[in-house]
């Protein structure tokens, strides 16, 4: 059972090898990879075959050819037959090398990383390494590092490498190694640093459409490493009498936690945690155990196709727990971060999905305030349209065990910064959120968002309608979300 003493995340130099081995064991992640034939010992026979005439020049081709010409005068029966032999061998060596390259995979636990029996030469015959071998990782491209990398390239103490297509992992695959590594082994050195290959590194992998980026990852796996006020889960460790096994930490901070987990022994789902402080009365903890409960019955009853889902909420060992769907997609943050503002045709489309999303919330008796409606929450799936994620329950509940506002201030509304939201909050932060898609960046918290007077041009009624939306005033903004997706609606016809 985990100390209710506050303490600070360990130091891996902190860390009892041994106690975490034992607590940890059994956890073991297989990544499938597909390597490339032509990246394998007879790819390069392959490459080195099609440079002969121009390293050692045509004349000598020439003169070789007429070499093997007269022998197969002089010996034609020998000549067939040893030809054939020779391509046969290599035929069957190539379709043998193909088929071992379309189905190996990278294994990983806590102790180390397992690598594919095609790295054995350049790992020196030792392809089991454990974790504090692990010297750098490398992201490549003409064998320098760059931030539009084509190889993976794994270091290792004794000058062993083992080096990857990023295109020989798909897109999800690919997020889980790099998952796997922060999570196992933090203080790898990395080139460039991972932080800074932002969401690049994942769209490389195959299967780009099918990215698992959710609203938890906030700014990558960077946001990993923050400081926090309690001891974080590990890998390995389960809740809820081991129906949940958490498989990595994805972003925690100072009073909460957000994990990748499995469930059933089957089903990944996202795990949110939020912990009291010490400091916190008995009616300050009885204020948020209620406020806690009352979210997750909301939550538990909103069913609709384009919100994800809550599947359980509990308590254990003073800590509380959402349980999420897993949304595969990229959120609108990540996307606008590589593709840059989106046409006003395109914003539309997802406003109105937006829209449509906000009269069923608050459509629900009583009415359901998302509260934390931005585009970190918003995901872009793989059939292009919207799911609307992370309701701030927990936000809630830690600002009201803290006395503060949790959240994005570009997006929230003074109302809702005082602690009075209302529908009209979420009309607030949808006018900022769209002003962010067309912009690419966050709008001035606690203010009237306007393309115009940023310089930008764009339809007059897209312009009044995020005026409209982020009104400081609630009898100014619009009203209601029925009124909003008919604004959406007609400024989609007018676009078209």
């Amino acid at each position: 059972m985990k100390s209710e003493e506050p303490a600070p995340f360990p130091q891996p130099s902190e860390i009892d090898e041994l106690a975490l081995v034992k607590e940890f064991a059994a956890v073991e992640h297989v990544i499938p990879y597909s390597h490339y034939v032509d990246q394998t010992p007879v790819g390069a026979v392959l490459s080195m075959l099609g440079d002969l005439p121009s390293s050692i020049g045509y004349s000598t081709m020439i003169f070789v050819g007429l070499f093997l010409i007269i022998v197969l005068m002089m010996y034609p029966k020998m000549f067939i037959v040893f030809l054939f032999m020779l391509l046969a061998i290599f035929g069957m060596t190539w379709i043998a090398v193909a088929m071992l390259a379309r189905n190996i995979a990278v294994k990983a636990d806590y102790t180390g990383i397992s690598l594919p029996p095609l790295f054995i030469l350049s790992m020196n015959g030792e392809l089991d390494r454990h974790w504090s071998e692990l010297k750098e990782i490398a992201f490549t491209k003409f064998d320098l590092p760059s931030y539009e990398p084509v190889f993976i390239v794994f270091r290792f103490h004794r000058d062993a490498s083992a080096t990857f297509s990023i295109d020989g992992f798909t897109s999800a695959d690919l997020e889980r190694l790099l998952l796997v590594i922060s999570t196992y082994c933090p203080t790898v050195k990395t080139k460039p640093a991972l932080t800074e290959l932002s969401s690049n590194i994942i769209s490389k992998g195959r299967n780009t459409a099918n990215l698992s980026f959710t609203q938890l990852w906030e700014t990558e796996l960077g946001m990993r490493f923050g400081s926090t006020a309690f001891i974080p889960h590990e890998s390995g460790d389960k809740l809820r009498e081991g129906e949940l096994r958490i498989i990595g930490q994805v972003a925690f901070g100072g009073l909460s936690a957000v994990y990748l987990a499995e469930r059933h022994g089957k089903q990944t789902v996202i795990l949110k945690e939020a912990v009291l402080p010490e400091s916190a009365d008995d009616e300050v903890r009885a204020k948020c155990l209620a406020l806690f409960e009352r979210e997750a019955e909301m939550l538990a009853r909103v069913d609709h196709p384009r919100i994800a889902s809550v599947y359980d909420a509990f308590v254990e060992d003073q800590r509380h727990y959402l349980v999420l769907e897993y949304i595969e997609g990229r959120n609108l943050r990540t996307y606008i971060g590589e593709f840059g503002p989106q046409p006003s045709r395109t914003v539309a489309i997802w406003a109105e999905g937006i829209a449509e999303v906000l009269v069923y919330l608050h459509g629900l008796v009583p009415a359901v305030i998302h509260r934390d409606l931005t585009p970190d929450n918003l995901i872009v799936g793989r059939d292009g349209e919207i799911t609307v994620v992370d309701f701030g329950a927990a936000n809630e509940f830690i600002g009201t065990a803290t006395g503060t506002v949790v959240g994005k201030n570009a997006y929230i509304p003074l109302e809702q910064f005082r602690g009075k939201a209302t529908p009209q909050s979420d009309i607030y932060a949808f006018g900022a959120t769209v002003f962010f898609l067309l912009t690419g960046r966050d709008p001035e918290p606690f203010s009237e968002s306007s393309l115009r007077d940023i310089g930008i041009e764009t339809a007059v009624d897209v312009d009044t309608l995020i005026r409209d939306c982020t009104r400081m005033e609630l009898a100014g903004r619009i009203p209601n979300a029925e009124s909003l997706l008919r604004r959406v609606q007609q400024i989609r016809k007018n676009l078209h």
